[in-house]
């Protein structure tokens, strides 16, 4: 639950929309990022966990980029 939870906070949502317990399209205009999110959830905890630091750290990145 942890990995989803962080993917939760990257992508600025709520583990119940995450999860498909919500239907709050809003919070991903884009289908195809939902559907990596979902085949990320299969992948192995410590490739989720590789994925998720590098994610982070693109997103740090793209925000000191933007400034």
């Amino acid at each position: 639950m942890d990995v989803i939870k962080k993917f939760a906070e990257v992508l600025d949502t709520t583990i119940s929309y995450l999860m498909g317990e919500t239907e709050n399209h809003n919070v991903f205009k884009d289908p195809a990022v939902f559907k990596r999110m979902a085949e990320i959830e299969s992948l192995p905890q410590r490739d989720k966990e590789c994925l998720l630091l590098t994610l982070d750290n693109f997103i740090k990145a793209t925000k000191l980029n933007m400034l």
